[in-house]
């Protein structure tokens, strides 16, 4: 896909895909990221249940300009 195509919504591949998740009964999924080099948590939490619950393993604060700057975003 052109990356000039990222900043747009791809509204009906999106439903596609979710449609495709509730059908399977996931509680979510990892995507890749269209704009950097990572993976995306993306989770259902209607689909955890109520007695789901996640643990927090490692964590660090990010200075958000500092980054922006660094990648030339701001």
């Amino acid at each position: 896909m052109p990356e000039n195509t990222y900043a747009g919504m791809n509204l009906p591949r999106t439903q596609e895909i979710g449609a495709a998740i509730e059908f399977l009964g996931c509680d979510g999924l990892i995507a890749p990221g269209a704009r950097w080099a990572c993976d995306n948590l993306i989770l259902f939490p209607d689909r955890m249940g109520a007695d789901a619950t996640l643990e927090i393993v490692t964590s660090e604060s990010i200075d958000w300009l500092m980054w922006a700057n660094a990648h030339g975003l701001a």
